[in-house]
C-alpha cells in the first residue's frame, strides 16, 4: 500500500485517520490501532473518507436516495465554486507545516478545472481577512485554526 494517511477502523465500529508510522488511537474509545481500510497521498481526501466510513447507514441510505431522485445541475458558465470548494483547495495546497505557495494553490485549483478565482485572488482575499500573512516571496502561513 502506497500514500501517507491510513483510514482505520477500530473494533468498536469507529473510522478515524492517521499518519503512517504514528501510534494511531481510536477518536471514540481510546484504542490502540485498528484495521487499516485504505490509504491515502492527500490528508483531505483521508478527511472526506473518515466522514463518510461514519455517516450512519440510515443516513447514508437516505441521501443516496435524495439525491438520485434529484436532476444533474449544470451550472451557468460564470457561476463561481462555493466558498467552502476554494477553502478546502487552499486547504490541500497547504504543506504540512502550514505554509501555503501561489505556485501549489494554482496547481490544486487548475487539477480540480477551476479558473476563476485566480489563486491571487484567493489569497489576497485571505490576507484582507486575516486568514493568511505572507512569509516570504510566494509564501504565506495561515493565522487561524482552519475547521
Amino acid at each position: 500500500m502506497t500514500g501517507g494517511w491510513l483510514l482505520l477502523r477500530c473494533s468498536c465500529g469507529n473510522s478515524f485517520g492517521s499518519g503512517r508510522g504514528s501510534q494511531a488511537k481510536c477518536t471514540r474509545c481510546g484504542t490502540r490501532g485498528g484495521r487499516v481500510v485504505d490509504t491515502f497521498a492527500d490528508p483531505a481526501l483521508l478527511a472526506e473518507a473518515v466522514a463518510a466510513a461514519n455517516v450512519p447507514k440510515e443516513i447514508a441510505r437516505e441521501l443516496s436516495q435524495r439525491t438520485s431522485k434529484k436532476p444533474l445541475r449544470v451550472d451557468a458558465p460564470n457561476t463561481l465554486p462555493a466558498t467552502s470548494q476554494l477553502r478546502n483547495a487552499m486547504l490541500s495546497a497547504t504543506t504540512e507545516d502550514g505554509t501555503l505557495s501561489a505556485s501549489s494553490l494554482r496547481e490544486r485549483l487548475s487539477s480540480l478545472g477551476l479558473d476563476r478565482p485566480t489563486a491571487e485572488q484567493l489569497i489576497e482575499q485571505a490576507e484582507y481577512e486575516g486568514a493568511l500573512v505572507r512569509d516570504g516571496p510566494g509564501t504565506w502561513s495561515w493565522l487561524q485554526q482552519s475547521s
